[in-house]
C-alpha cells in the first residue's frame, strides 16, 4: 500500500484533489500582494502558518475579492466580507449605493459642496443664517433670484437731475447681488444739452462765462458769431443767454449790447433795456452794458461797413460816455476834452478823425437837456449833430426829427444802422 509522506510542519493541511492515484491537486493560496494565487502545480502549495481558510476580501475595488483558508481550524471553510473604506457601497451590508458627487453621510447620499448640514465633510452643518456653497458656509445675504433697487452714487444725487436708481438680482444662493444695471450715475456737466449732468440741482454750470472777453481768453481761437452767456455766474439768479461776439477786430472778445437794424423809434429811451431782455434775432435793442469792469468801446457802421474802438481812460468825456452806457447817468455838457478812438476805419470826417476838435462833446437825456423834451443820446464834436460817433433820439441840433440816429458819420442822419459793443 502506497505511503503519503509529510512534510514537517504540515500535518493536518490538506488539499483538494486525489491523495491515491499520483494526480495532480489545486490549491488557493493567499499571495503576498492579497491576491489570490491561482497557480496549479502537481504539489501542494506548503504554508508557512501550517494552516489556512478561504475568505472573501476587498481590496480597494468595489465588487473585488479573494479566497483566504483559515488556520485556525483545518474544517473551517466559512467565509467573511470585508472592506478597505470605501463607505459608498457592499453587497453583503445592504448599505445605499451613491453616485459621484453624492458622498453617504450618516445612511443618507449627499452633495458636501451644497449640504448645509453636511458642508465640506459629513455632519458639518452651517447656522441658520447660512448656506453651504462649494463646501464653504457663507452668510444669507438675500432671498435666492430676488430683485431690488439699487443705486451707487452719492445717496444725494438719487432722483436728482438725470440721475436714477437700477435694479439688481440676488444670485441662486442668496450670498450676494449681482451688479447694479440701468442706474444714472452722476457725469461731468456737458455743455451740449439742457440737463443737470452731475446731478446736483444745477444745470450747466462752469458752461458759461460772464462775457465774451472770457471767452475769448478761455478759447483765443473763437470765431465770432452767437454765444451763450452767464452775467452772474452759476450761482446767480440771472439765466445764461445769448449774445453776438466780434472775436476778431482789435483782438476780440467784444460783446454786442445795443444795436439797430432798422429806423430808430422815436421817443424811447435808447438805454431803457437791460441786456438779458434782448435776443440776438431783435432788429433793436436799447440795452446797456451790464455791471462789472469795462475797458473798452466798439462802434460798427453796419452801413458803411466801418469801425472805431474807444478804450476808456478816466477822461471827463470817457467816464461821461461809460456812465451813460453802463449805468444810464445823464450828461449833457460840450467840450471837455476829446476823447479819441485808438483805432478807426471810417472815411467819414466824424469826430474821430478830429472835426470839430474832436469828440469831446456828450448828451445823454430824457428831454431836460437843452430843452429838446424826449429822450436821446449824442456824442459828437460840438453842440450840434454833425461828426457824430453814434446818435440816437432827439439831441439838441438834430436833424430835424425825434427819431434821429447815425454812427461814425458826417451830418448825415437816419440813414445809418450800426452796434455798439463793450470789452
Amino acid at each position: 500500500m502506497p505511503t503519503l509522506a509529510l512534510a514537517c510542519g504540515d500535518a493536518g493541511t490538506t488539499s483538494a484533489g486525489s491523495t491515491g492515484d499520483g494526480s495532480s491537486s489545486s490549491t488557493t493560496a493567499v499571495s503576498t500582494t492579497g491576491k489570490p494565487d491561482t497557480t496549479t502545480t502537481g504539489e501542494p502549495t506548503p504554508t508557512t502558518g501550517g494552516s489556512h481558510s478561504a475568505s472573501a476580501s476587498s481590496s480597494g475595488d468595489p465588487g473585488s475579492s479573494t479566497g483566504a483558508v483559515s488556520a485556525t481550524d483545518p474544517g473551517d471553510t466559512s467565509t467573511t466580507a470585508s472592506s478597505t473604506g470605501d463607505s459608498s457601497s457592499s453587497a453583503s451590508t445592504g448599505a445605499p449605493q451613491c453616485d459621484p458627487p453624492l458622498t453617504l453621510c450618516a445612511g443618507a447620499c449627499v452633495d458636501l459642496d451644497f449640504d448645509a448640514d453636511n458642508c465640506g465633510d459629513c455632519g458639518s452643518t452651517c447656522a441658520d443664517d447660512q448656506v453651504c456653497v462649494l463646501g464653504q458656509c457663507e452668510s444669507l445675504a438675500c432671498e435666492p433670484n430676488a430683485v431690488s433697487d439699487c443705486y451707487s452714487g452719492p445717496l444725494d444725487t438719487a432722483g436728482v437731475g438725470l440721475c436714477a436708481a437700477g435694479q439688481r438680482v440676488c444670485n441662486e444662493f442668496g450670498t450676494d447681488f449681482g451688479p447694479c444695471e440701468g442706474e444714472v450715475l452722476p457725469a461731468p456737466e456737458s455743455c451740449d444739452t439742457p440737463d443737470d449732468d452731475d446731478c446736483d440741482g444745477k444745470s450747466n454750470e462752469g458752461c458759461y462765462l460772464a462775457n465774451c472777453l472770457a471767452i475769448k481768453l478761455a478759447d483765443p481761437d473763437a470765431p465770432d458769431g452767437p454765444y451763450a452767456i452767464d452775467l452772474d455766474g452759476d450761482d446767480g439768479q440771472l439765466q445764461p443767454f445769448q449774445v453776438q461776439c466780434d472775436m476778431t477786430i482789435a483782438g476780440g472778445g467784444w460783446t454786442r449790447f445795443n444795436w439797430l437794424h432798422t429806423d430808430y423809434t422815436a421817443g424811447q429811451d435808447p438805454l431803457g433795456q437791460i441786456l438779458p431782455d434782448c435776443k440776438i434775432s431783435d432788429l433793436q435793442c436799447r440795452g446797456r452794458i451790464p455791471a462789472g469792469p469795462v475797458t473798452g468801446l466798439l462802434v460798427k457802421d453796419l452801413t458803411d461797413k466801418a469801425h472805431a474802438v474807444w478804450t476808456f481812460n478816466n477822461s471827463i468825456i470817457s467816464n461821461a460816455v461809460l456812465g451813460a452806457l453802463q449805468s444810464k447817468q445823464e450828461y449833457c455838457n460840450a467840450n471837455q476834452g476829446a476823447f479819441q478812438p485808438t483805432i478807426s476805419t471810417s472815411v467819414e470826417a466824424y469826430c474821430g478823425n478830429g472835426l470839430e476838435g474832436g469828440c469831446d462833446s456828450f448828451f445823454y437825456t430824457s428831454g431836460a437837456c437843452k430843452g429838446v423834451g424826449n429822450w436821446g443820446i449824442h456824442w459828437d464834436g460840438d453842440n450840434a449833430w454833425c461828426a457824430a460817433a453814434f446818435k440816437m433820439g432827439a439831441t439838441f441840433g438834430g436833424c430835424g426829427s425825434q427819431g434821429d440816429q447815425g454812427f461814425l458819420n458826417e451830418c448825415a442822419c437816419d440813414d445809418e444802422q450800426g452796434e455798439l459793443y463793450y470789452r
